[in-house]
């Protein structure tokens, strides 16, 4: 995984993140069922990116140890 797709999936996780965070409390707080399916795509759109960064960085431990 190079330097910049690692930014750019942390950034998004970021990004996702708060924004489900956002609808989360918009959902609890202000009465905004509707948003439980934002919180939802955007908790697994974090999930994803974050496990993608994961996945990456054990290939290249790997990488690493055969070279």
């Amino acid at each position: 995984m190079d330097r910049w797709n690692k930014i750019e999936n942390i950034v998004g996780s970021a990004i996702f993140g708060s924004l489900g965070l956002g609808a989360l409390i918009g959902a609890l707080f202000f009465g905004a069922t509707h948003q439980f399916v934002m919180a939802i795509i955007c908790g697994a759109m974090t999930w994803a990116l974050i496990a993608e960064i994961r996945r990456e960085e054990k290939k290249a431990k790997v990488n690493q140890r055969n070279a």
